[in-house]
């Protein structure tokens, strides 16, 4: 199966508090961001992967630590610098072509053995067209909220999700293609996306994470390392 990772964003907290490394190479246990989803993709055997980078001068240094990548890793960088999260994520949908195949942020960190019970395609139902990795753990400032059934299908995202029981965590396995659905956009962020899926009857869904976090602020860095090394740690909600 192959894999996108969209890694476009700037880290707009990081840059305000006088971090000087791009956002994928923040390092996470001396690991960077980039670093730390790679080695999970390989791990549940995910053979391919296209990388989307920013067009600035300041993510070269992103694509200088791909380069030195063992081969085994098979990254394809691809520079453009994407309005939004959802015309990042976009950008790779076109670039993976047929699915089925994963698409990723790179400021996720989850267990290393978390991922391969989400890639089992065959456990999903067959009209499933989209599932979304969510968790319990909610450490978010804006978590997107997600309310499904008892089988695990998605009724509603965001503030209509009534439940507020697990969040998305940053992992999207596609199984069937969308293109049809994204070209109703321009969409102002993923989460409307997503939006428009669950509320246009798309058969979504969902696949629990014991355990993920969104590196969004020098303070996640902590976190992620407490999860890291199997230390209790709280969440914001």
């Amino acid at each position: 199966m192959k894999a996108g990772i969209f890694a476009a964003g700037v880290g707009s907290r990081f840059v305000k508090a006088g971090w000087k490394e791009p956002k994928p190479l923040i390092p996470i246990q001396g690991t960077p961001l980039l670093g730390h989803v790679l080695q999970r993709l390989d791990r549940a055997g995910i053979d391919e992967v296209e990388l989307l980078l920013n067009e600035e001068p300041a993510f070269d240094p992103v694509q200088d630590y791909v380069r030195q990548l063992p081969e085994d890793f098979r990254v394809h960088t691809w520079r453009k610098t994407t309005r939004t999260s959802c015309e990042s994520f976009c950008f790779l949908m076109d670039r993976l072509g047929e699915p089925p195949f994963l698409l990723s942020t790179v400021d996720t960190i989850f267990p290393e053995d978390a991922l391969g019970a989400f890639l089992e395609t065959e456990s999903y139902p067959p009209d499933c067209q989209l599932v979304l990795a969510v968790t319990d753990f909610v450490h978010d400032e804006k978590p997107l909220w997600v309310e499904t059934d008892s089988a695990g299908r998605v009724l509603a995202l965001g503030e209509s999700a009534r439940t507020r029981e697990t969040v998305t965590a940053g992992l999207y396995l596609i199984l069937k293609d969308l293109t049809g659905q994204a070209a109703k956009g321009p969409f102002s962020a993923l989460r409307e996306f997503l939006g428009e899926l669950v509320n246009g009857g798309a058969e979504v869904r969902t696949q629990a994470f014991p355990m993920a976090l969104d590196i969004d602020c020098p303070a996640d860095i902590r976190v992620a390392e407490d999860v890291l090394e199997g230390v209790p740690v709280g969440g914001l909600a």
